[in-house]
């Protein structure tokens, strides 16, 4: 059985390695991605009822490696609609992972989206902050009390320009633990034709904000084995593994 098992996953990266080489494919990807960002496609689904603003991809790789970590802390700034918080928490609640938290950092949660998100089987593992995700106030009271958490993850999901994310990056990657991830899931924005966006850019985005926190920050590396295998992704290259 085991045997059968190792030749699954054998077979299945040689055709991921076969994927990535196929350039046809990929530009038909790129270019797939940019014209959904038009219709919104990303809006389309939701988790538990809320939407959760996501590629089917993204959730799914996601899920993945929640599986692997684990995590007893995820920190998340950008609630909206709440879909993504309490995708987490109900996969770390069905993982059976103990005495688990999600934190949600958000400049406005609206009444109609925490009325619905209260309602969620998973609130009770929810701590909701409203304000800027860089007011040092709320990242102050999230840092006194998370001591106790040995797996911790954060995923940056709010304003996606370079002097806000940038600013996320040096705070919450304080407290990434080893072999855990920092996620940015707009980084796709920077891969985008010129106008794909009406409120992000090319050159000031989540993506150039990553790029410079990495040129001074040596704790982190982009873990690129992630992305191979998910040609539609917001989060292009924005897996950063603490590995140190």
């Amino acid at each position: 059985m085991k045997s059968e098992i190792k030749k699954f996953f054998k077979e299945r990266s040689k055709d991921i390695s076969r994927m990535i080489k196929d350039k046809a494919f990929f530009n038909l990807s790129r270019k797939w991605l940019a014209r959904s960002i038009f219709y919104k496609y990303n809006y389309n689904y939701t988790w538990l009822g809320r939407p959760i603003i996501k590629y089917p991809d993204d959730i799914i790789v996601m899920q993945e490696l929640l599986w692997r970590l684990k995590p007893d802390l995820v920190i998340e700034t950008g609630i909206a609609h709440g879909g993504s918080i309490v995708f987490t928490a109900s996969m770390l609640k069905m993982m059976d992972v103990k005495n688990f938290k999600v934190i949600g950092i958000d400049i406005d949660i609206r009444k109609h989206n925490l009325d619905e998100i209260k309602k969620s089987p998973v609130y009770k593992n929810l701590e909701l902050h409203e304000g800027s995700s860089i007011d040092l106030k709320i990242f102050n009271k999230i840092k006194k009390n998370i001591k106790k958490y040995k797996k911790i993850l954060v995923i940056l999901d709010s304003n996606h320009s370079h002097n806000h994310v940038l600013q996320e990056l040096n705070l919450y990657s304080k407290f990434v633990t080893k072999n855990s991830y920092l996620i940015l899931p707009d980084t796709y924005i920077d891969f985008m034709p010129k106008n794909t966006f009406q409120k992000w850019e090319k050159g000031n985005n989540t993506y150039t904000a990553m790029k410079e926190f990495l040129r001074k920050n040596k704790n982190f590396k982009i873990d690129y084995q992630i992305n191979k295998k998910s040609l539609i992704s917001e989060a292009i290259e924005g897996y950063l593994k603490r590995i140190k």
